[in-house]
């Protein structure tokens, strides 16, 4: 089994003990800590679940460096691999797009030459540059929009027609429509997960009046979403997707506009989000969503997070004290560690970072699979966000086994949800939760360690930020 789907099977496994245990999805908390990205034109696109952003320096560094790498610990620094590089990745005209995946291959547009023809680029966590193959018809707007983690590439290729494109290192480049059809043409390409499911816009009688969101695979096809009803004479554009295969989108025309849900489960859903036209839309595996919206009147964009049922201006999660303006907010990793720009046309990039929680196994964020005879450690940390603490909090933490679910309590094990502590909860370092010498001692078999950290203290479990690691326990 894949990394990919080993995680999403344990997180459906969280979400089902947070459901049985009666718990709320998770809420917006105003306990956020702010970090500001440079002083001017420095606007962040996309974030890791390892907390690493990418963004652009729009008139480049010191250095000449177009695009950066940010860490809270490094601060931005240049995606050039070498000075000869510093024109060829990225361009930030026609394209302004970055995206990142987990294990840190960062995608958008760059030329060779460091001129045009520009294409879909792909630069290596070693500083290994991809570009791919420019199209029969060489387009400046030519560029990769979305990695997954297993590095599948998608974005848009061809300039007259714009055809959206799937790259990986196994296939190649390939038009999602190789032929242009006036029944289904994929026009573009935003997103794609582990499972190779590919969301973005086309056009044709399959998708209806003007463009359409549409769900691909290589193997399973294209799948036209349904529009919100009501609005079939609007655009709609599938924007992005998470490992549960929900998608989340954008829909507009005619002074109307608004964000859009489709899971196979419940369909296509407008979400109510305020008025205005949203520009960039995303989704964790979490559910929860980000969105930018512009008046229809026109002046200033808002960011928003989506979650629990409602919209939240981030700027009202802000640390006291913090004078800054959020208006953009492109993206929000699995920890719900958001990232955009703010400061209007300074577009100084940000990052808002929630309490968080880290469960590891030996070290690592798994899946780790360990012989009879192989120590386990399983060890946790917590950041408590703004001022390093996080009061009201109740502690959570326990595993589900091939033999049950089980909580940590002062007192030993139990079977049911139990807390473990509650009160003020400090940020704290790495700190052994179990450390077994020999994992023979544990029966064959998958276990899911995990901890759930709660804002208050009522004795239920709300599943606010939460973190988990697989082990799995050879014969």
């Amino acid at each position: 089994m894949t990394e990919g789907r080993t995680r999403l099977r344990s997180f459906a496994i969280i979400t089902t003990l947070l459901f049985l245990s009666g718990a709320a999805p998770a809420i917006a908390q105003s306990n956020y800590r702010f970090v500001q990205i440079g002083t001017g034109l420095t606007p962040a696109y996309d974030i890791n679940d390892d907390g690493v952003a990418v963004g652009f320096f729009v008139f480049g560094d010191p250095n000449g460096n177009r695009g950066y790498r940010w860490t809270e610990s490094t601060g931005p620094i240049g995606l050039a691999p070498n000075p000869g590089d510093i024109n060829k990745f990225p361009f930030f005209g026609s394209a302004q797009v970055l995206a990142i995946n987990n294990g840190g291959t960062v995608v958008g547009q760059g030329a060779a030459t460091g001129g045009v023809p520009f294409v879909p680029t792909i630069l290596s966590p070693g500083g290994t540059f991809t570009f791919l193959p420019p199209s029969e018809t060489p387009s400046v707007l030519a560029t990769a929009r979305g990695v997954s983690n297993t590095g599948a590439v998608v974005g848009k290729w061809r300039a007259n027609d714009q055809a959206a494109f799937y790259w990986t290192e196994a296939t190649g480049i390939e038009a999602i429509s190789p032929t242009p059809s006036d029944a289904f043409f994929a026009r573009d390409a935003y997103d794609v997960n582990d499972a190779g499911m590919v969301v973005g816009w086309c056009s044709g009688t399959e998708c209806g009046i003007d463009a359409s969101g549409y769900l691909w695979s290589r193997t399973g096809g294209h799948f036209v979403l349904p529009k919100v009803a009501g609005f079939s004479g609007t655009f709609h554009e599938a924007l992005a997707i998470n490992e549960r295969n929900q998608v989340v989108g954008r829909y507009g025309g005619g002074g109307v506009g608004g964000v859009f849900f489709w899971s196979a489960a419940t369909g296509t859903v407008d979400l109510a989000a305020p008025a205005g036209l949203p520009q960039f839309v995303d989704i964790n595996d979490r559910g929860q969503i980000v969105a930018t919206i512009a008046p229809h009147a026109g002046g200033g964009t808002t960011a928003y997070l989506f979650s629990n049922g409602v919209w939240t201006d981030l700027n009202t999660v802000l640390p006291p004290g913090v004078t800054f303006d959020i208006d953009t907010v492109r993206a929000i990793n699995n920890y719900g560690w958001i990232a955009g720009s703010g400061a209007g046309s300074l577009m100084v990039g940000y990052v808002l970072i929630p309490p968080t929680v880290d469960v590891t196994a030996n070290g690592g964020d798994g899946p780790l699979t360990l012989g009879p005879a192989s120590p386990l450690q399983i060890s946790l940390a917590f950041d408590g966000g703004n001022g390093n603490l996080l009061n009201p909090a109740e502690l959570y933490t326990g595993f589900a086994s091939p033999f049950g679910v089980f909580w940590f309590t002062p007192g030993g094990l139990s079977a049911t949800p139990t807390r473990l502590y509650a009160g003020p909860l400090p940020t704290f370092g790495s700190v052994p939760l179990l450390n077994l010498p020999s994992a023979g001692v544990l029966p064959p078999g998958t276990y899911v360690w995990f901890t759930i950290v709660d804002n208050d203290t009522d004795g239920a479990v709300d599943g606010h930020f939460f973190d988990f690691v697989v082990t799995t326990r050879t014969p």
